[in-house]
């Protein structure tokens, strides 16, 4: 008795704690927040409910951001000085990989429009890949970690492991 009894209450926990198709859709929401937040330059409450309180950023020239608060804030800030006309779009299928039922790593490729940095230099279009950690927090998918790299063209030919 005992025995079925536990073996009950441990598939229930299972049932409850095990990754659905839902969560890859509510984990691509998380992304198309991400991509409206950009290209609608509104790097407020869209862009930051996107991210946990304590969510660490490291951005494509190596500035490391740690906690919401700061990430939000340097978005804005570059939004305002480089990126107020550049778009984001994300591929439509992330890799999403379940580390834990509320834990995932997505890998996910964009491409961005041309800009102009601070310093005045123009850049082309170009291919990213965010590298992403998503936690579950109350039922909300939301971004613990995140990276974002250039994909160089010049260097892609030479990879050895093509995808």
């Amino acid at each position: 008795m005992k025995f079925t009894f536990l073996m009950t209450v441990f598939a229930l926990i299972s049932a409850f704690n095990t990754p659905t198709l839902g969560d890859d859709a509510e984990i691509k929401a998380v992304l198309t927040a991400y991509e409206n937040a950009w290209n609608q330059h509104d790097m407020g409450q869209p862009f930051a409910k996107q991210f946990t309180e304590n969510a660490s950023w490291v951005n494509i020239v190596g500035m490391h951001w740690q906690g919401k608060t700061n990430i939000v804030k340097a978005h804005a800030v570059f939004h305002q000085i480089m990126f107020h006309h550049t778009a984001l779009h994300f591929n439509t299928n992330p890799q999403i990989t379940f580390l834990k039922p509320d834990v995932a790593l997505v890998v996910a490729k964009c491409a961005v429009e041309g800009y102009t940095d601070p310093s005045g230099g123009k850049h082309t279009a170009q291919d990213d890949i965010m590298t992403l950690i998503l936690v579950k927090e109350n039922g909300q998918w939301l971004i613990a970690a995140g990276e974002n790299v250039e994909v160089r063209a010049e260097a892609a030919v030479n990879n050895p492991i093509k995808d």
